[in-house]
């Protein structure tokens, strides 16, 4: 079993744009291999877990039209990079909206 850190990308979105939040935030997955992280990161509801507060801005009272969570980078524990986003079109992310 080895330890994978995946840098997440949570953004909000307001209805009025000065209130969008963006944050990256790290996070620790033990799985056997790739498929299995991928496994566990898309099928599992892991990304229904990801804590979606860091992007909720407290300057509003309005609670964000949709919030995506995105993984931008995967390290293995020697801190290769397996996968890193290199732009929104040329990589295939997991991802989640809530609407």
């Amino acid at each position: 079993m080895s330890t994978y850190r995946i840098k997440f990308k949570l953004s909000s979105f307001y209805e009025d744009e000065k209130y969008n939040l963006e944050k990256i935030v790290v996070h620790e997955i033990d799985a056997e291999d790739l498929e299995e992280l991928e496994e566990i990161v898309d099928d599992s509801g892991y990304m229904e877990s990801i804590n979606e507060s860091p992007v909720i801005n407290k300057d509003t009272d309005s609670y964000p039209n949709y919030i995506n969570i995105d993984y931008i980078e995967i390290k293995n524990e020697e801190g290769d990079i397996l996968y890193e986003e290199q732009d929104e079109y040329s990589s295939h992310l997991l991802s989640k909206t809530v609407h």
